[in-house]
């Protein structure tokens, strides 16, 4: 197994997520990365889609041209007002 995080795997930078994965060579992916900072999502609406649309899906393009597994795992969260 092996642990990426920032800065090796910043998923605002998608071009980033393809190389690194590719790089590692993994059998199976993993990833439990969001942008999670829900009461800075509006006024950081560009980072937040960055991380959570095209991070995400940087992910997924890199599993899939690797032909490998891929596992989201996500956490919904329970808010009150």
């Amino acid at each position: 197994m092996l642990a990426l995080g920032r800065p090796e795997l910043d998923l605002g930078d998608p071009e980033s997520v393809i190389r690194t994965l590719e790089s590692a060579a993994p059998d199976a992916v993993v990833s439990a990365a969001a942008y999670t900072a829900v009461d800075k999502a509006e006024t950081e609406a560009d980072l937040s889609y960055a991380v959570n649309g095209a991070g995400a899906g940087a992910v997924a393009k890199a599993a899939k041209a690797m032909g490998v597994p891929l596992e989201i795992a996500s956490e919904l969260g329970e808010f009150t007002t």
